[in-house]
């Protein structure tokens, strides 16, 4: 069996004892920096299907002198006759394999995790050329990696273990630390915390930086995989990562929507096709394939009680085909009351290269509801939640100070300037209330809080709430997870001493907070929970 690596700087081969067919053999396996003089250089570690022509020297022949015939099972029926390892450039935590057999066959690859877990990819599709990713590893770990083919004609599996292991994290990692943990925390169910750390400090937005642009964090609150693009500025920015249903990764960065798989090899990369409109905070990924993202354009607009004609920014939405063309369109202009200024954020002017301008509405999150396709839409400057019919775009409702529903619900209140609208599964509201704007004591505190609609009554019944760790004046989600925790990100805080939060709620236990995640000197659009990164993991 032939066995490569391109793994760059971050995964490094040993020599191993390898067994083939009964018989044990000793291969030496390069790739190690610095190690066997036979590896080549020169291989384009930037292209994530490069192989590398090591050990093409008299040194090493290639390293398949020791398996000339491969790995086969007793009965002659598959082999594996190649194996190729690639560690992604700028791709933390996770590898590539390429596993050539002699036969039709599956393959999996699996591995014993940090803490003692089985981890494994999902198997690859019959054939004879197959490609695994698996994501999830920790940092300055060794790990034996074993390959098992499957005969597709007679179910016998073959098998081979290679030694892998994985460098420190890049030096401007953002740090965190784990201050609350469930009693006996079940690692093989907790799965994955992917979310955009940003340092507090603005930074030059021309100077490259070894900081991640997003990354996961497992139970323990150890980064198991991260991602880096160095055009993508360490200064501020309201950047989001999460894992759709299919598996890709959707990163949302400033004015772009971008695709990528556990290996981050790009799937796909949106960005406005309407001149003046610029997608920004959030979007999702319809039913039918299509991406939705919301937008916003600036309109001259007379407003008297601003002095005359002044620039209002309103948010849109994008709705974008697979090729990245305008299918659907809709705009705050068209629907809203351009004199509805609620308070102080959507009254205050700003300047920029372009000129003066109000922000009218601040959208900053979007929920798609196939039950009834509706989207939501949380405009932070108007304290509103709405609720738009995709197909008219007409506006079916707004939720909030001042919206259609009466509020009901002991010591109930209205949410402000909030982050984050979705539904829960009851088919409740949820929102993250930063409270900038809240009437009573203003700016003294942020929580999440769920809200139950009645359509018939028109009346929103505050039915839970939790106050954050600390009032967050931006930033910050709340989501309910399968379980019924709420994972609740109070991540907007700049004062010194105050750290940003993720902390995961127990709603039917007096709202315990069963685990904790803190970063003291960065800020956090957003934090979601996910089952696993590229794979799964579970109990030896």
């Amino acid at each position: 069996m032939a066995y490569r690596n391109t793994a760059s700087s971050l995964l490094c081969l040993r020599t191993q004892l390898l067994r083939w067919g009964g018989v044990l053999t000793t291969a030496t396996l390069l790739g190690c920096g610095g190690g066997a003089s036979g590896a080549d250089d020169g291989a384009d570690t930037s292209d994530p299907t490069a192989t590398s022509d090591a050990g093409t020297d008299d040194s090493t022949d290639d390293g398949t002198d020791s398996a000339e015939t491969g790995a086969t099972d007793a009965g002659g029926d598959i082999e594996i006759l190649d194996v190729n390892i690639i560690q992604p450039e700028d791709c933390g935590l996770s590898v590539i394999m390429e596993v050539e057999t002699s036969g039709a066959a599956t393959v999996a690859v699996t591995t014993i995790s940090k803490h003692g877990l089985s981890m494994a990819a999902p198997s690859s599709e019959e054939g004879t050329s197959h490609r695994i990713i698996l994501a999830g590893l920790h940092a300055s770990q060794e790990y034996d990696l074993t390959v098992t083919a499957t005969s597709a004609t007679t179910g016998i599996e073959v098998s081979e273990t290679l030694p892998i292991s994985t460098e420190a994290l890049p030096v401007d990692t953002q740090m965190a630390s784990l201050t609350s943990t469930p009693g006996g925390a079940d690692l093989t169910t907790f799965g994955a915390i992917l979310h955009g750390p940003v340092s507090r400090k603005d930074a030059d937005p021309t100077t490259p930086s070894d900081t991640t642009v997003a990354l996961s964090r497992d139970g323990d609150g150890e980064v198991n995989w991260w991602f880096r693009d160095l055009d993508v500025s360490e200064s501020f920015v309201a950047r989001d990562v999460e894992i759709l249903d299919d598996g890709r990764i959707m990163l949302r960065l400033p004015g772009e929507v971008r695709l990528i798989n556990a290996a981050c090899e790009p799937l796909g990369a949106y960005t406005s096709p309407i001149a003046g409109w610029g997608i920004h905070h959030d979007a999702s990924v319809l039913p039918n394939g299509n991406i939705l993202a919301l937008a916003r354009e600036t309109q001259e607009i007379d407003v008297p009680q601003l002095g005359g004609l002044v620039n209002l920014q309103g948010d849109t939405l994008i709705e974008m085909n697979p090729e990245g063309e305008s299918v659907w369109t809709w705009s705050a202009f068209d629907h809203l009351d351009t004199q509805r200024f609620p308070g102080a954020l959507s009254a205050n002017e700003k300047t920029s290269a372009g000129g003066s301008y109000y922000d009218w509405t601040h959208g900053n999150g979007i929920w798609y509801d196939a039950s009834d396709d509706s989207i939501l839409i949380s405009l932070r400057h108007q304290n509103w939640v709405i609720k738009v019919d995709h197909g008219t775009g007409d506006v079916l409702w707004t939720l909030g100070d001042g919206g259609d529903f009466a509020l009901a619900g002991a010591n109930a209140e209205w949410f402000y300037s909030q982050h984050m609208p979705s539904l829960t599964a009851d088919g409740s509201v949820m929102v993250y209330d930063n409270g900038n704007e809240r009437p009573t004591d203003p700016g003294s505190y942020s929580r999440a809080v769920r809200m139950e609609l009645d359509m018939d009554t028109m009346t929103a019944t505050q039915a839970w709430s939790f106050q954050a760790p600390a009032y967050t004046p931006f930033l910050g989600g709340a989501r309910e997870l399968e379980s019924g925790n709420v994972l609740v990100t109070a991540g907007g805080q700049r004062t010194d001493g105050v750290p940003a939060y993720i902390s995961e709620v127990d709603p039917s236990a007096n709202n315990e907070v069963v685990w904790q995640l803190e970063y003291v000197d960065s800020v956090i659009y957003r934090a979601h929970r996910h089952p696993s990164l590229a794979g799964e993991t579970f109990s030896p």
